[in-house]
């Protein structure tokens, strides 16, 4: 029986352990919640109108939607490690006529935020826009905190997201 009872609470303590120490799952669809975003100084169309997120232990997929100057709709999906490994896309634009080129990774800063970096670089092959996001969950909603350097000026905005039903 002190066999049985020693065992026991080593597992419970082990779980206990281990729930403590468990990352943020961020997985699910979310809808931007204009009332509670904070865009700064950028366009609207600069955010996203929904993302779309799945994750494991090891990969995390990100699929943002946003809208662009004429209103048209563009799709942008990362699936990346997360830890840390940098990715190279190549983005073609709708029609097209130009491609985007970013260096993008995203690594835990702790248990319950990532850090989502994106360097975009312009069409002579220097970095022109560097965009760290913080992701996290508070309450039912999914922040992302961002902060980007374009051309050499820096913008900040608080983006919050309703779970999608």
């Amino acid at each position: 029986m002190k066999y049985v009872r020693i065992i026991t609470i080593t597992a419970l303590s082990i779980a206990a352990i281990t729930t403590a120490h468990a990352q943020t799952n961020f997985s699910g669809k979310w809808n931007r919640n204009t009332d509670q975003s904070d865009s700064g100084d950028l366009s609207p169309n600069s955010v996203p109108i929904t993302v779309t997120i799945s994750q494991d232990k090891d990969q995390f997929a990100i699929r943002t939607v946003v809208r662009d100057g004429k209103g048209e709709l563009h799709t942008v999906a990362d699936n990346l490690r997360l830890d840390g490994t940098e990715n190279i896309n190549i983005t073609e634009s709708a029609d097209k006529t130009n491609s985007t080129k970013s260096k993008v990774n995203v690594k835990w800063i702790d248990d319950k935020h990532l850090l989502y970096r994106r360097i975009v670089f312009g069409k002579d092959g220097y970095p022109d826009q560097d965009w760290k996001e913080t992701i996290s969950i508070s309450g039912n909603n999914l922040v992302i905190d961002v902060d980007v350097t374009n051309n050499g000026e820096g913008y900040h905005m608080k983006e919050v997201f309703d779970k999608a039903e």
